[in-house]
């Protein structure tokens, strides 16, 4: 999907509505939440006399969560892939390493690898949403 937000830039989506992902990270809802977080964080910032030009405030929100989402929404799909193996020497070579149960990056279990976990797991999405207003009141106060 090309935009999150709708061209008058009044309302966005967020969520399956957007990202839709399957169940084999078991992310999908989380990822909502974060959506909401993200936005109820920027949207915290509104005043009165911004509720007019929304515009900058959605597409922020849909900069932060683009590239993570489709993360996670990848690996979901990865992981399908991983799970579902026709027998045979691949089907093999995953179930070895599956059974070494070593924590390491780049593990085709995704929930054993290390970097991956950190990348899903200690996502703060009111901190990003606060850097991401800094950023559009510095603009705002250039005058962009």
């Amino acid at each position: 999907m090309d935009s999150w937000v709708h061209p008058e830039g009044k309302f966005c989506l967020l969520g399956d509505a957007c990202h839709a992902t399957l169940p084999y990270l078991a992310q999908g809802a989380a990822q909502a939440v974060e959506d909401g977080g993200v936005l109820g964080g920027l949207l915290s910032h509104v005043t009165a006399a911004d509720k007019d030009n929304l515009r900058p405030i959605l597409d922020a929100y849909e900069r932060l969560r683009k590239k993570r989402t489709t993360a996670v929404v990848q690996g979901s799909t990865d992981l399908r892939n991983v799970f579902h193996l026709p027998d045979g020497p691949k089907q093999e070579e995953r179930d070895r390493i599956m059974l070494e149960d070593k924590p390491t990056e780049g593990s085709p279990n995704r929930w054993r690898d290390p970097v991956f976990q950190k990348f899903l797991f200690a996502y703060d999405a009111f901190g990003e949403a606060e850097k991401a207003w800094e950023t559009l009141a510095e603009e705002y106060q250039r005058g962009g």
